[in-house]
């Protein structure tokens, strides 16, 4: 389950005037990992907005996503009613304003990288531009910013 997410129902259900919404945020949660299912890396740019009726309401990046989404339209319409949502049609609506980039995870040096980067570090001089470069990643791998 997305962190993000997490976060959001951990204060719904905090919050009891809030807790009405928390089956409706694990429908859309649940609806969310289901479009993923059928679209893959395209789900990035697309976002299910809610279901009106039999009407599946999504939001997507640009018009080239908005295409694309309307060619797997009955995929995903398919697909919903295997997830036990009966939708018979599909909506869309392009949101360029929104920020579509999900934030990128930094994959972390390995333990065995970060001692070969001391190691290459002690053998640089002092004062060495490389060997700041060396610390810096070092530092930002600990965790700690400078």
């Amino acid at each position: 389950m997305k962190t993000h997410l997490r976060k959001a129902q951990q204060c719904l259900a905090a919050e009891q005037e809030l807790a009405v919404l928390l089956p409706e945020a694990r429908r859309l949660l649940k609806l969310e990992a289901c479009l993923a299912g059928v679209l893959g890396r395209l789900a990035r740019q697309t976002q299910v907005a809610g279901v009106r009726g039999e009407t599946l309401w999504l939001q997507c990046a640009n018009g080239s996503v908005a295409t694309r989404l309307r060619t797997q339209e009955r995929a995903i319409l398919v697909a919903m009613g295997a997830a036990g949502v009966v939708v018979t049609a599909m909506k869309l609506r392009v949101r360029a304003d929104i920020a579509w980039q999900r934030p990128r995870v930094k994959a972390a040096v390995s333990p065995k990288g970060l001692d070969a980067l001391r190691a290459f570090q002690a053998e640089l001089p002092p004062d060495d531009a490389l060997g700041e470069a060396v610390q810096r990643l070092l530092s930002h791998q600990s965790g700690r910013l400078e």
